[in-house]
């Protein structure tokens, strides 16, 4: 899993300052203001039903308005935070457009690495990023060279390109081959010499008796945990990814059930370079059933 473009975590950067929104304290303040000035109206103004009431009531409402709307253009304003036609806006500028389907946190992390490539292949950020915006699809990327690996030769780029199909297969081969057509002569420096490669792909198991509160609807707390399962060893499926058993254990606490009885796999699946653990099989069963 490359960590070329995410030295840091947008998500733990501290918060922005923003404009505290809440109605009842802004109407609470205007109130405070007039009778500063008319104190004569300390016993009418808290009739639901009195005019000026129901004008600071408006201003109160005006004001929340106004403050939430200045709270979203500051969060509109940053990547971090940018969302939709807004996130599209910072992308104009780099320049390159949203793909079709494609999610804000996905568009996101592409405007971030698109920077690198605005060098020629050179840097391993510019070699992914130019893979990553030329193949659509690949599910990741590791680049290994002398500064990363002492065991790769100089001169040479070895590309691991995880592309979601079965390794050594026509459709993975095929990938592949699209990854070394895009990396021609003119992004490639020619003191690289570069190699296109497959990454291990470690297959495990998932197995796991679940204990579930009596009543209707156990399909249904089944397929949620199966669901949760798929989710996490999905975004685990990744060069060097890793799916511990207490993972897995927390994906299958679904609501509805009482107990995990983890099965397989009886060991954490740890991380290992140059290897993507793939869920191959997934059982997901009530405890007690014989199958």
């Amino acid at each position: 899993m490359s960590a070329l473009f995410d030295p840091i975590d947008l998500e733990r950067l501290p918060p922005v300052a923003e404009w505290t929104v809440n109605y009842d304290a802004e109407l609470v303040a205007r109130i405070e203001s007039f009778l500063t000035d008319a104190p004569e109206y300390a016993e009418t103004i808290e009739l639901e039903s009195d005019p000026v009431r129901k004008l600071l009531q408006e201003a109160a409402y005006l004001a929340v308005l106004a403050k939430n709307a200045a709270n979203q253009a500051v969060r509109q304003s940053m990547l971090a935070t940018a969302s939709g036609a807004e996130l599209d806006a910072h992308a104009a500028l780099i320049p390159i457009l949203r793909k079709a389907e494609e999610t804000d946190d996905r568009f996101r992390l592409r405007i971030r690495r698109s920077h690198s490539a605005f060098s020629v292949a050179g840097p391993r950020s510019a070699y992914e990023t130019i893979i990553r915006e030329r193949v659509p699809d690949l599910i990741d990327i590791d680049i290994r060279t002398r500064t990363n690996d002492v065991s790769v030769d100089p001169g040479v780029v070895k590309v691991y390109v995880l592309t979601g199909e079965e390794p050594e297969g026509s459709a993975d081969v095929a990938k592949r081959n699209d990854v070394a057509v895009v990396l021609d002569d003119d992004v490639v420096p020619d003191t690289d010499q570069v190699i296109v490669l497959s990454p291990v792909i470690a297959d495990y198991s998932v197995h796991a008796l679940l204990t579930i509160n009596p009543g209707p609807g156990q399909d249904q707390v089944l397929a949620a945990a199966q669901s949760a399962v798929t989710a996490l060893t999905d975004n685990a499926y990744q060069i060097g990814g890793s799916v511990s058993r207490d993972q897995l254990i927390a994906a299958l606490v679904v609501e509805g059930v009482t107990k995990v009885d983890l099965q397989l796999p009886e060991v954490d699946i740890d991380a290992a370079a140059l290897t993507a653990p793939r869920m191959s099989a997934l059982t997901v069963l009530p405890e007690g059933d014989p199958s």
